[in-house]
């Protein structure tokens, strides 16, 4: 990241010396570097599918069995469509556009594949339909269409397919075409419209065809279901009745329940709350006994699934969840891989909700039934524990203790399996998740134990994967690599492209690393496909005679063009130019077109792209091989460098050898991507940049030998070892000062070159021998001249910007004649003159300005005091006047005639009438009980003031019936109006 002290060396550095043009230029460079920084620092390169590159997962993790996946993909790809172990679907946008239109053509075929079937029942052709249908639900099964495809429509599809396929099994048992092609008729009208009464009017032909009156009866009840009939219900059991051996049954026993449960107060109820476990509903208890009825009747059959999905449900919202647990885990343990899909969905949202009893109680309901307890441990171990046990909330060590508790309850749960079925295979499986509960606890040496006791049992297939997977880490962490290699191969021998095959070779190749067998842990990544992974060992890790000798000993590996093109790129990068031409002369390049329709597809083509941009180019990545364009511009690149160096070896003096020593040095800070592999996909130094900041390093050398690299790997890193080497052989030549100039400009540059080198710098480090500055360029050259700008700087012709790289020196001046010297005299003393005469006018003003501020503000005061004593002493007299005036007031205001009161006798007569208006009975008496609080009432402070007040009134009205009393009140609001403003006027004056 850009710090601010960085930003300010970077803007120091670049404008530090004077350059004409540069100043704008450095603006506009530092913005979109840090532009391009803050970018690269916001998203992780990086993939899943890796070890050293996965910003997703620590190689700790890589130990971990592989979660319970919810979106299931075919089982019948091939290794090339499956694509299990390529990385190469989630690295760029342009991949993740394509695997969006992969999509939308498995949506388009499907769609085609109907549209077809569709024409064939037009047409008649029953026996093509009837084969186009069965593709059609092979492909739209749960096991072979992931379910993040969405598709319109799809169930009711499916639905009608399989309903249309049973009608045709008639056609077979001698049915006339003619009939069966009316019974489809009406059931693509029924998917079309509404269903109506003309629907089943126009089937009562095919009610006399003992085939097809099964057909005819379910698709009527299905009419009436899609009406909400209520007799729905009836239609369906009768077929389940009438039609015992019929194939419609099993559909009408679903059906029949799914229509009673829908009834039920679990639907026609408030959904958002659970209802009680208790409660009557007897639509509620038909509904689940008729999904038992139909579990026990069809335990394999086509809505199995839903029906045990169902029954979980109903339980689930009564409050019954253990029953509920119990049949999702039944659900997950099956085979049915529908079923497994819907229970992992539910269990999303069923399983956090029960505590430790009620689990307790769900292990006890399914000890009996090995299946489901085994699919329990499971997704508990894989798939509750390190994702929904833990609040986010949480600190790590409480997520941590949550953890730690879920996989005890495993183990405690395996153990008593284990100890239930001590001898047989039922117990090696739960042998199995004792290991694996183990092993999540970090208890190696016990995991291994009871892994390697689960092999002895004879467990097989999925267990007994699992078992060599938990044995082989768990050896692994143990450090007993011979055996931990063979369980891992045995592993991967016995599971050639599965769930666990990526994972058993990832911790083989960790294994092979840690063991010291590079080769090995090589053979491991290339088989995953991990390919940053297999490039990083190859440019990095391994040293150029050991990748060699790796792809000498192996003549027949698939990738052995893209071997052979790292290693002629390091040959290049080690100046080694005819091992380089000769390994890139013996690959076998791909056509030059073969990435067109790709590129198309991505909507990528840079018509004008520069010689060194070929590498940058976008390329297929599902097309395996090296492109001519490379292979062209690598021998291009080491002919030009060969040419360099031959001009270096046979240079006579050393002015000629120290300037082609520095054209070389200049052709590779030039030029760009010389020794890059396009593998890496334009995240190179993104994801040896993340790598490096989280040190996820393997081994104990290898910080220092991705820094050797990266030393090799960009340009001017390269080129600074090179310009050094000049300025210590030829110190004083011309090319010398240049070569050191430059090697500053090196260092400039990477020190913001990207996130590795910036991390590098900022930290105290740099590239090649010593750190070079341009302070050091001046001390050492003291007469050198500085180009006009670094950014721009072009060192093999010398030049920024491909203008000249230094300002034409100044012509001198001509000495002046005597006359101008003169003049020159005069005009300067004219001039100070000026400032003079300015300065002193300016003064006085500035003088004069400043005396008439002081007189004003002692006016001001004087006036301010003036008017604050006369106001204070008319207060005064006003003060007294109108104490005068209240005394006169009050004086006459005893003289006038006080208010009339009533009379005690006239108060009780008017309380009585309130009384009698008030309260009377239902019986027309009165009820004496209010007649006494005529007494309290009125006697409060508001009141008292409100009497008062009327009192004061009442006198006031006669005051003003006379000349006197009008004076004396005009006089009285006068004086105290006037002192309560010069009250206020002094407030604020004091203020």
């Amino acid at each position: 990241m850009i710090t601010l002290n960085t930003f300010k060396a970077r803007f120091n550095q670049v404008f530090r010396q004077p350059r004409p043009i540069g100043f704008l230029v450095g603006v506009i460079i530092i913005a979109i570097v840090t532009t391009a920084t803050l970018m690269a620092c916001s998203w992780a390169a990086g993939t899943e599918h890796s070890v050293r590159f996965n910003p997703y997962r620590t190689p700790s993790d890589f130990g971990r069995l592989p979660h319970m996946e919810k979106y299931w993909r075919a089982k019948n790809e091939s290794a090339n469509d499956a694509k299990v172990f390529s990385s190469w679907g989630e690295l760029t946008e342009f991949e993740w556009e394509l695997r969006e239109r992969e999509e939308k053509n498995i949506v388009e075929t499907i769609n085609n594949l109907w549209r077809e079937a569709e024409q064939e029942e037009q047409s008649g052709n029953l026996f093509s339909l009837r084969q186009t249908l069965s593709e059609f639900l092979t492909l739209t099964s749960a096991e072979n269409l992931s379910r993040q495809i969405s598709l319109t429509d799809l169930q009711w599809r499916r639905n009608a397919a399989f309903d249309k396929l049973d009608a045709l099994t008639a056609l077979e048992q001698g049915s006339p075409a003619s009939l069966i092609q009316k019974y489809l008729n009406a059931r693509s009208l029924y998917d079309t419209q509404i269903p109506s009464v003309g629907i089943l009017e126009s089937l009562s032909e095919l009610r006399t065809d003992k085939n097809l009156k099964d057909n005819v009866a379910y698709l009527e009840a299905a009419t009436l279901y899609r009406l909400q009939d209520e007799k729905a219900a009836d239609a369906f059991a009768k077929i389940a009745v009438n039609f015992f051996k019929s194939e419609k049954r099993e559909a009408a026993l679903f059906m029949y329940a799914v229509v009673t449960m829908k009834r039920s107060k679990v639907f026609t109820g408030d959904k958002r709350e659970s209802l009680c476990q208790d409660c009557p509903d007897d639509y509620l208890l038909k509904a689940q006994s008729a999904f038992q009825r139909f579990l026990s009747e069809f335990p394999q059959g086509r809505y199995w699934g839903d029906a045990l999905g169902w029954l979980a449900y109903l339980s689930f919202k009564t409050g019954n969840k253990v029953r509920a647990l119990a049949n999702y885990y039944r659900m997950l343990g099956s085979q049915n891989e529908s079923a497994k899909v819907e229970a992992l969905f539910s269990l999303n949202f069923v399983r956090n909700h029960a505590n430790d009893d009620e689990l307790r109680q769900v292990e006890s309901e399914i000890e009996d039934e090995p299946k489901a307890a085994l699919a329990y441990a499971y997704h508990n171990l894989y798939n509750y524990a390190p994702f929904r046990a833990i609040d986010w909330e949480d600190d790590e060590e409480q997520r941590k203790i949550k953890i730690s508790r879920e996989y005890r309850r495993i183990v405690e749960f395996a153990n008593r399996m284990v100890n239930r079925h001590p001898k047989n295979s039922t117990g090696g499986a739960f042998m199995v998740r004792l290991a694996e509960g183990n092993f999540e606890l970090e208890k190696f040496s016990e995991a291994a134990q009871y892994a390697r006791q689960a092999l002895r049992l004879g467990i097989n297939k999925e267990l007994r994967a699992e078992a060599l997977w938990v044995a082989g880490v768990a050896e692994y962490h143990l450090k007993q690599y011979p055996t931990a290699r063979v369980a891992l191969a045995t592993l991967i021998k016995e599971n050639p492209n599965n769930r666990y095959t990526e994972g058993a070779r990832r911790n083989l190749a960790m294994l092979e690393e840690d063991a010291g067998n590079l080769e090995a842990a090589l053979e491991q990544y290339l088989a995953l496909d991990y390919r940053h992974d297999a490039a990083y060992f190859c440019e990095v890790l391994m040293k150029t005679e050991q990748l060699a000798k790796f792809i000498d000993s192996r003549q027949n590996l698939k990738n052995r063009d893209e071997l052979l093109y790292v290693l002629g790129l390091r040959y290049l990068r080690d100046f080694r130019w005819e091992d380089a031409r000769k390994i890139f002369s013996g690959i076998r390049p791909t056509g030059r077109s073969v990435d067109g329709s790709y590129l198309n597809d991505t909507n990528y083509y840079n018509y004008g792209e520069q010689e060194s941009e070929v590498k940058l180019r976008l390329f297929d990545p599902h097309i395996r091989g090296i492109r001519p364009q490379w292979l062209e511009q690598d021998l291009r690149t080491t002919d030009e460098l060969q040419r360099l160096d031959n001009n270096y070896r046979l240079a006579t003096d050393d002015e000629s050898r120290a300037e082609a020593l520095y054209q070389f040095a200049s052709f590779i800070y030039q030029s760009s991507l010389l020794f890059y592999n396009p593998v890496w996909r334009n995240n190179r130094h993104y994801m040896l940049y993340e790598f490096f900041e989280y040190g996820a390093f393997r081994q104990a050398n290898e910080s220092q030998l991705l820094f050797d690299y990266m030393q090799k790997h960009d340009m001017a890193a390269r080129a600074l070892e090179i310009y050094l080497e000049v300025v210590k052989k030829y110190p004083n030549t011309r090319a010398a000062r240049d070569a050191l100039y430059t090697a500053a400009v090196c260092h400039e540059r990477l020190r913001e070159y990207n996130n590795y080198w910036r991390e590098i710098y900022a930290e105290g480090g740099h590239a090649g021998e010593r750190m070079v500055t341009y302070k050091e360029v001046k001390r050492s050259y003291p007469d050198y001249r500085f180009p006009l700008g670094t950014l721009g700087w072009e060192p093999a012709t010398r030049t920024v910007n491909g203008g000249p790289g230094w300002a034409d020196l100044p012509k001198p001046k001509p000495k002046p004649t005597l006359k101008e010297r003169a003049l020159r005299y005069a005009k300067a003393t004219a001039k100070l003159a000026r400032k003079k005469i300015r300065k002193t006018f300016w003064f006085g003003v500035n003088l004069l300005l400043t005396s008439l501020k002081m007189l004003w503000a002692f006016t001001y005061g004087v006036y301010k005091c003036l008017w604050f004593g006369c106001a204070f002493v008319f207060t005064c007299l006003l003060y007294k006047w109108a104490s005068e005036a209240r005394w006169l007031l009050r004086d006459e205001l005893a003289r006038c005639e006080s208010r009339p009161r009533k009379t005690a006798e006239e108060k009780e007569t008017a309380g009585d009438a309130i009384l009698l208006s008030t309260n009377l009975t239902k019986k027309g008496e009165i009820e004496p009980l209010l007649s006494r609080l005529d007494a309290y009432l009125n006697k409060d402070l508001r009141d008292e003031w409100k009497v008062y007040a009327q009192d004061i009134y009442y006198k006031i009205k006669q005051l003003k019936q006379y000349e006197r009393g009008k004076s004396l009140l005009a006089l009285s609001a006068a004086t105290h109006l006037l002192l309560g403003i010069l009250l206020i006027q002094l407030l604020g004056a004091y203020k």
